[in-house]
């Protein structure tokens, strides 16, 4: 699947938000087991949820194993499509949710919350977009701290590759000509409409488990980003740590077919938040049984040593001085990891 992974600082600058209008600011909080909403203001304190028109509000509750309510109204109650509202809604059909009152002091919500109808008539549903889109076309999404770059061969590798991460990685961008994924930190999560970019050939998405914010330079309604978006904060993304190592190994030559590929690992510590000091990357052609052999592993940058695997469980370690090192076996994956200090 990866020809070849990479990993380095990239600056970017805000450009437009695409489209995003001041109606569509939104701060937004989930608790999986229970609701998923967005509100105007990132905090309690401030009634934001009075509306001057029958729609929607932007609240799903969890029932049955599913998120109902939402404001595109595909919930259905007999033949009948409803959505959640503010207490304070001007729609007259209202009435309170016994299933948002359950949860009433763990929803992320200041009025009570009631159900209706006539907020999903076609001239009221609001044409919300409150991010964290799971795909976006022909976007690049920009981060102003480090990126990890990998070489993928689809967008698909490159959404697993953050899924992956565990709430470490809040979003990823994919070059499909050029087959580089970008994994940007939980930080692109907050102002989301401000660290876009259009580019044709691109695709991109969000994977924010429990906070964003759309409106551009604004934080996310979490107290601490990183603790929450992660719940373990001294993760993949994070700084710290004299354990941290930098470094770079190319393996070379892997054949399938007569074509020759050259898989990179690359960490690079530059500015921002850092890479943790021990990562493992399979080379996942191997691991499911296919036969890519690599002749020789050479260190070309950095203080990282590496431990090279085997199919076989074979193993080599190398350090930064060593010379190119003969491998001559199917790799299953490497590690980089700070160089044991020796007696």
């Amino acid at each position: 699947m990866g020809r070849c992974i990479s990993f380095a600082l990239l600056l970017f600058s805000t450009t437009n938000i695409l489209g995003a209008t001041v109606t569509n600011n939104f701060y937004c909080k989930t608790d999986p087991r229970i609701y998923s909403i967005c509100r105007k203001c990132p905090d309690l304190n401030n009634d934001c949820e009075t509306s001057t028109r029958c729609q929607c509000d932007n609240i799903q509750i969890r029932s049955e194993g599913a998120l109902i309510g939402g404001s595109d109204c595909q919930s259905m109650a007999g033949s009948k499509k409803y959505c959640y509202v503010s207490s304070t809604s001007p729609c007259e059909d209202k009435v309170v949710s016994g299933l948002a009152a359950t949860y009433k002091e763990e929803l992320w919500f200041k009025n009570d919350i009631s159900v209706s109808f006539d907020a999903c008539s076609p001239d009221n549903i609001p044409n919300n977009n409150t991010g964290n889109e799971a795909i976006l076309e022909g976007v690049k999404i920009t981060s102003d701290t480090e990126d990890l770059i990998f070489d993928f061969e689809t967008s698909d590798d490159c959404k697993e590759e953050c899924l992956s991460r565990k709430g470490d990685c809040g979003s990823w961008s994919f070059d499909n000509s050029a087959g580089i994924c970008y994994l940007h930190t939980v930080d692109t999560c907050c102002g989301q409409f401000g660290k876009r970019k259009s580019i044709s050939g691109f695709t991109s998405g969000y994977a924010c488990k429990y906070c964003w914010s759309t409106k551009p330079n604004t934080d996310c309604p979490c107290s601490n980003i990183i603790e929450e978006q992660t719940h373990h904060p001294k993760s993949a993304f994070t700084s710290g740590a004299d354990s941290h190592c930098t470094g770079e190994i190319e393996l070379n030559p892997n054949f399938k077919n007569g074509d020759q590929r050259k898989p990179k690992r690359k960490i690079i510590r530059k500015k921002g938040r850092y890479v943790g000091h021990t990562q493992t990357w399979p080379i996942k052609r191997n691991a499911e049984g296919e036969n890519l052999k690599t002749k020789k592993a050479t260190l070309t940058d950095g203080n990282c040593c590496w431990t090279i695997t085997g199919t076989q469980s074979q193993e080599i370690k190398l350090r930064p001085q060593d010379p190119p090192t003969q491998v001559d076996f199917y790799v299953k994956k490497v590690k980089s990891h700070k160089c044991e200090s020796r007696s």
